[in-house]
């Protein structure tokens, strides 16, 4: 019987900060989590392409991560945070519109005044094609005017923000459920990779112990529901994070 390779949660999720290669299994094939993870880079090229020789032990790694994940990012507190930042974003995008929404205020004044003239000249009997196309012209540009300026009713930002979190935070528990008990390794790495995309693994020093510290971003949002908002300023609706503080010793 043929034994297909064994699927880990992580696995095509972690790159290397030093040289960008993958993070991959490199030595190792025992049982319970013996096996360790380094930069694939490295472990077949050397020091002199990447020197990053720093070596996680596969359940430390799945472990941390986890940990991490749950504790810093994970958490309503950052969709909060990103849904802040999102919102914060529109507001300055509006508030450079203020001057364009003044200027429109008062030519819609000065088209209602014109309007008004051009309809007391027709009533006094002094009605002409180039009076009608005249009133036409201007109804025309107050109307556009008017459109623009209308205040938003059920399609409020407050509301499009709270619909945003109301989804993020569905997406949230999904996550959650699919990491801590993953019915799939496969769908619950295709859910990481959608909105994780990759986690760098950063070799460092802390308390003298060669560890690794991990970092990476995460969109609860998506493209399509962003949409609602106009884009909402771009990147603005990614609420980066450090996933993790706890260290992966070798």
């Amino acid at each position: 019987m043929t034994v297909g390779p064994k699927r880990y949660l992580f696995s095509g999720l972690l790159k290397c900060s030093v040289c960008g290669g993958s993070i991959a299994l490199v030595s190792g094939r025992g049982r319970h989590g013996a096996d360790r993870y380094g930069c694939s880079v490295h472990h077949q090229r050397g020091d002199s392409v990447c020197e990053n020789a720093a070596l996680v032990r596969r359940d430390e790694l799945k472990q941390g991560l986890l940990k991490g994940l749950a504790d810093s990012v994970l958490r309503v507190e950052v969709i909060d945070y990103a849904v802040a930042r999102m919102e914060e974003a529109l507001r300055k995008g509006h508030e450079k519109l203020n001057a364009e929404l003044e200027r429109m205020r008062k030519r819609k004044l000065q088209l209602e005044a014109e309007l008004a003239r051009l309809v007391n000249a027709i009533a006094e009997g002094q009605p002409s094609q180039s009076v009608m196309t005249a009133i036409g012209e201007r109804e025309r540009e107050l109307q556009a005017i008017t459109n623009k300026l209308l205040e938003p009713g059920p399609g409020s930002l407050r509301a499009t923000l709270d619909e945003l979190r109301t989804f993020a935070v569905s997406r949230l528990t999904r996550i959650r459920e699919l990491i801590s008990h993953p019915e799939s390794i496969d769908l619950a790495r295709a859910v990481l990779a959608e909105h994780f995309g990759t986690f760098t693994l950063e070799p460092t020093i802390q308390d003298g112990e060669p560890v690794y510290l991990a970092h990476g971003k995460v969109d609860f949002f998506g493209d399509e529901a962003v949409a609602r908002t106009g884009g909402a300023g771009g990147q603005n609706r990614t609420g980066y994070a450090r996933l993790f503080r706890a260290a992966l010793y070798q």
